[in-house]
C-alpha cells in the first residue's frame, strides 16, 4: 500500500473510534431532554422530491422548522408542500442520506458545545 493510502486508513480508523467512543460516552450518560433534542434527526421529502436530513428545531402544526446538515442552515417548509416526515430519522438512514462524514462532523460538533472549556491564557502580548 502507498503512502497516502496508509494514512487515509488512519483517518478512517480514527473517526471509527471516535464514533464507537462517543456512542459509548452517551451511553453512559443520563439523557437530558435537551440531549433527546439535539439528537433528534428528521427526513422531509417534499412534494418537489427534494429530500432533507436535519435537526430538529420545530415540527408545529403548520410548518416544520430543521437545520439542514447539508448547507447548516435552517430550514422552514410549509406542511402543505411536504410529502413525508420520517421523525425520528434512524442514524443508519441518515448515514445512507448524507454520508458518514457530514453526520459525523455534525454529531462532533453536538459533543463539542457540550465540553467545559477550562484554562487560562497566561499573557497576550502584541509580540506574536
Amino acid at each position: 500500500m502507498s503512502n497516502q493510502h496508509n494514512q487515509l486508513l488512519r483517518v478512517i480508523l480514527g473517526i471509527f473510534f471516535l464514533a464507537a467512543f462517543t456512542c459509548a460516552h452517551a451511553q453512559e450518560k443520563k439523557a437530558t431532554p435537551q440531549d433527546k433534542l439535539e439528537a433528534n434527526l428528521l427526513r422531509v421529502t417534499t412534494l418537489s422530491s427534494k429530500v432533507y436530513v436535519g435537526q430538529v428545531i420545530e415540527n408545529g402544526k403548520s410548518t416544520v422548522r430543521f437545520l439542514d446538515l447539508v448547507s447548516n442552515e435552517p430550514v422552514e417548509i410549509e406542511k402543505s408542500d411536504v410529502k413525508e416526515v420520517l421523525n425520528p430519522l434512524p442514524f443508519d438512514d441518515a448515514v445512507k442520506s448524507i454520508g458518514l462524514p457530514r453526520l459525523l462532523s455534525w454529531k462532533i460538533g453536538l459533543l463539542a458545545k457540550k465540553m467545559n472549556n477550562t484554562g487560562k491564557v497566561a499573557r497576550v502580548t502584541a509580540q506574536v
